[in-house]
């Protein structure tokens, strides 16, 4: 509670050197109290970029937060007690390998230091919360305030999302972010305080179906957490981020189809179509209504014809979509990393040239070579993989990614918790046909956290689940 009041506090100067010194104030509270970090950290990230735009020097918070409680785990775990990780992270060493693949092949092409670490940081910073939780002491009371922050966060998110929307990004959103010029198909969407579209989508998906934790959990709260799902749900819809909707869909179906939560299903389906028709069909109409009446003419003009030429949830095929895609979205992305991947299929070009956030953000040596003019992301990790790190290193991650699988398998849990976990590698799988998924600080923080609650060993206690919930 502390860390989050400061945090608050954080936000009324936009003044760094007072961002980072309630940085380092909220480090030094979670370095006495370790598990008050987790909490801290599935509050920040989710909202990040919001908190560096109003403060520059929050930046770094999440960073120190997982650096130092990583530090303080080693110490206490190898140089104290002597003891070891042993087997149960034997999958890391392929992840390790991976990266260590993108930093060779990227010294060899030419990438600046400061690139490489960066990439590196995108990588590995939320990897190390998996070997943070499960070391930590957890208890049920922790569970249930884990879900519970979620989802109180992702209904402030999403209520303040509705605002986004009807006020036609005008109110309580950073005075630079309301500037913006967004294209035409994106103008109708809710970026949030995530300031990102899919990223909100996705901590709302995970927010959605916590839910159902809670009213397991809380029997007598169960009216008021159904209405917060068909808050968030609705939301979610408004994003209108189809590859997350899909990604969540197919590992939804897994989920059900393997352990046969019939009961759970009815329940959801009727809190989806009540947030189709209670919350995004409304909102999406009185958008319109306000935009076409409140507005300046010519944006109404503009807004008239965007809202009825496009569709985002049924022009995925539409022979327009395909052909911007061919000319310079992912279709054009995807064939000019095959053609990069042809020249260097050992082992690439290396992290920071093609389609990352350290290329975003530092320039790639290799773009204007083969005719990109202007930074790129990939929206799609398995062709950023291929290209910076060549067969070698994709073959290290497939290793990486099939060990995972085994160890939920292997895992001495209960059959739910071990497909809670095996879910969410499926949408991170699926994702990533999509998005850039493993620089999604909020996925991979909550895919580790979870990974590490299940291979935690000090803990007592099964999730609250029947075979049947």
């Amino acid at each position: 509670m502390i860390s989050l009041i400061l945090l608050v506090a954080a936000l009324f100067t936009s003044n760094q050197y007072i961002g980072y010194f309630i940085s380092l104030l909220i480090i030094a509270l979670i370095s006495v109290n370790w598990k008050s970090a987790i909490f801290v950290l599935i509050i920040y990230f989710p909202i990040r970029p919001f908190l560096i735009e109003m403060n520059p020097g929050l930046k770094y918070l999440g960073d120190g937060i997982i650096c130092v409680l990583f530090f303080l785990i080693v110490i206490q775990k190898v140089i104290i007690h002597k003891e070891r990780f042993g087997r149960t992270f034997l999958f890391s060493v392929f992840f390790l390998l991976f990266c260590l693949i993108g930093v060779v092949s990227a010294f060899i092409t030419g990438v600046e230091i400061t690139s490489i670490i960066f990439q590196i940081r995108a990588f590995v910073l939320t990897f190390l919360c998996m070997i943070i939780v499960s070391e930590l002491k957890i208890t049920e009371k922790d569970i249930a305030q884990f879900f519970l922050v979620t989802v109180c966060l992702a209904t402030v998110l999403s209520v303040h999302g509705l605002i986004e929307k009807l006020s036609l990004r005008t109110l309580l959103l950073p005075e630079a972010w309301v500037q913006m010029d967004l294209a035409e198909t994106n103008r109708i969407r809710i970026y949030g305080l995530a300031g990102n579209p899919n990223i909100l989508a996705t901590y709302l998906m995970i927010s959605f179906f916590s839910i159902f934790y809670l009213i397991k959990k809380f029997d007598r709260f169960k009216p008021l957490l159904y209405v917060i799902a068909t808050l968030i749900f609705g939301v979610v819809l408004l994003t209108y981020s189809r590859g997350t909707i899909l990604s969540f869909a197919i590992a939804y179906l897994v989920f059900i189809a393997a352990t046969r939560q019939w009961k759970l299903v009815k329940s959801q389906t009727i809190v989806i179509a009540a947030a189709l028709f209670i919350i995004f069909l409304p909102t999406a109409y009185t958008a319109e209504y306000i935009e076409n009446h409140f507005n300046d003419k010519q944006l109404a003009e503009q807004s008239q014809k965007k809202i009825h030429k496009e569709n985002r949830y049924f022009d995925m095929f539409s022979d327009d979509t395909i052909s911007k895609s061919t000319e310079g979205g992912r279709i054009f992305i995807i064939k000019k990393g095959i053609e990069i991947f042809k020249e260097h299929p050992l082992i690439g070009t290396g992290f920071g040239t093609y389609g990352d956030s350290a290329s975003w953000a530092f320039g790639s040596p290799i773009l204007k070579a083969y005719g990109i003019q202007n930074p790129i992301y990939s929206d799609n990790q398995y062709i950023q993989i291929l290209v910076q790190s060549g067969v070698v290193g994709a073959l290290f991650f497939f290793l990486f990614f099939v060990m995972v699988i085994i160890t939920i398998i292997r895992s001495n849990r209960e059959k739910m918790e071990k497909w809670i976990v095996l879910a969410f590698l499926i949408v991170g799988a699926t994702a990533a046909v999509f998005y850039n998924i493993l620089e999604d600080k909020t996925f991979t923080l909550y895919f580790y956290i979870v990974l590490g609650f299940l291979l935690n060993k000090h803990r007592k206690f099964s999730l609250p689940f029947n075979q049947k919930m």
